[in-house]
C-alpha cells in the first residue's frame, strides 16, 4: 500500500479551503432512491492578510490543531444547524499565521448515502475494512437538505452531532 502522504490532494495553483461538516444519521431514509447515512454543510474558511484573501496549496495546521477546528458544526433543534467560530482556535491561528481575521461561507450542501467503495480502491484496502460500509456525497440545494434534516429531526439530535465530523476537505 502506498503511504498515505501520497494520497494527499494538493492544488497547483493556491484556492480557497472548504471543509464538509458531517452530522451523521442512521434513521436507513431514502431521498431520490440513496439510503442517506448523513448530511454536510460545505463550510468554505477564508483568512485574511492585508485586507486580501489568503489562498492555499494545502490545509494549514499548527501542531496537531486543523483549520477545520476553527469552526463548529453541530445539530440545532430550532435552526437545524449551528455554526459557531471558537475563538481561542481562531486566535491561535491568527497570531501563528499574522492573518487579520478568519470568516467562513456555507457553499453548498451534501447528503451522504450507501454506496460501494470501487475495485480499484478496494483491491488495496486491508481485509478488515473490505466489508465496512462506505458512502458517497450527492449534493443537493439548500431546501432539500433543511427540508430532510427537518424531517428527521429526531434521527440527527444525537450526540454523534453535537460536534460534526470532517471527513473530507476540498478547494475551490
Amino acid at each position: 500500500m502506498e503511504n498515505s502522504e501520497e494520497k494527499i490532494y494538493k492544488p497547483a495553483e493556491p484556492k480557497i479551503i472548504v471543509y464538509d461538516y458531517l452530522l451523521n444519521y442512521f434513521g436507513g431514509d431514502t431521498f431520490k432512491g440513496k439510503i442517506i447515512m448523513g448530511a454536510c454543510v460545505q463550510l468554505a474558511i477564508k483568512a485574511y492578510k492585508d485586507s486580501e484573501e489568503v489562498k492555499f496549496t494545502e490545509e494549514p495546521k499548527y501542531e496537531n490543531i486543523f483549520f477545520s477546528e476553527i469552526y463548529n458544526v453541530s445539530f440545532d433543534k430550532e435552526e437545524l444547524f449551528s455554526i459557531q467560530k471558537n475563538l481561542m482556535v481562531e486566535n491561535l491561528f491568527r497570531i501563528v499565521f499574522g492573518w487579520d481575521k478568519i470568516e467562513s461561507e456555507v457553499v453548498g450542501y451534501t447528503l451522504d448515502y450507501l454506496d460501494v467503495m470501487p475495485d480499484e480502491i478496494m483491491k488495496d484496502m486491508p481485509e478488515q475494512i473490505k466489508n465496512l460500509p462506505c458512502s458517497s456525497p450527492m449534493e443537493v440545494s439548500e431546501e432539500d437538505f433543511r427540508g430532510f434534516l427537518s424531517m428527521h429531526m429526531k434521527d440527527f439530535d444525537i450526540s454523534d452531532n453535537v460536534n460534526a465530523q470532517v471527513p473530507s476537505v476540498s478547494y475551490i
